[in-house]
């Protein structure tokens, strides 16, 4: 049967580095576990078989150093994972910022091997130009917020009307305007 487990407790990790796909064949195989069926079988799992993925290859890479060169753009990787997952529908961003961030020793080998979207690096470098390092900054649809003196309930009264502003612009459509056939 192609789908069941295979009693191989340890793959090679075949799949190219940065991939975000749980692969397919003997590549999909990791300790024993067919993602790639388990993927099609329950496609709104995905997020969390990426995960289930990742740690398990975090397991087997725990022996393996990892050199320091590797750990630079982790927290850009960490982001592509997070951002990678949020398109799909089944997926929280929030559940998975969180079970990054809880597990994120186990997970430094496998983030590691991501690709980082050029775009997003050339995101956080725009944004690079504007903040310094270990500065703090927060933006409600564009408008710089003080996070040194904030204050909760200006606020909350901010995103009242930033709400009832996108409430306005979303509302009933204008009517056509009449065309002019002549």
């Amino acid at each position: 049967d192609a789908s069941a487990p295979t009693p191989d407790s340890s793959t090679p990790d075949s799949s190219s580095p940065g991939e975000d796909s749980l692969g397919s064949g003997s590549a999909a195989v990791v300790k024993g576990f067919r993602l790639d069926v388990l993927a099609a079988r329950r496609p709104g799992l995905r997020g969390e078989l990426l995960t289930l993925r990742d740690s398990l290859r975090a397991a087997d890479d725990e022996e393996a150093a990892i050199k320091v060169w590797q750990l630079r753009d982790v927290g850009l990787q960490a982001a592509q994972r997070i951002l990678l997952s949020s398109g799909s529908s089944s997926s929280d961003p929030l559940a998975l910022l969180t079970e990054v961030a809880q597990n994120f020793p186990g997970l430094v080998a496998s983030l590691s091997r991501q690709l980082v979207d050029p775009t997003l690096r050339a995101a956080v470098s725009h944004a690079h130009q504007y903040l310094a390092a270990g500065s703090n900054m927060l933006l409600l649809n564009g408008l710089a917020l003080d996070v040194n003196n904030f204050d909760y309930f200006g606020f909350l009264s901010l995103l009242r009307s930033e709400m009832r502003l996108r409430d306005a612009l979303v509302g009933e459509p204008a009517p056509p305007a009449p065309s002019s056939s002549s």
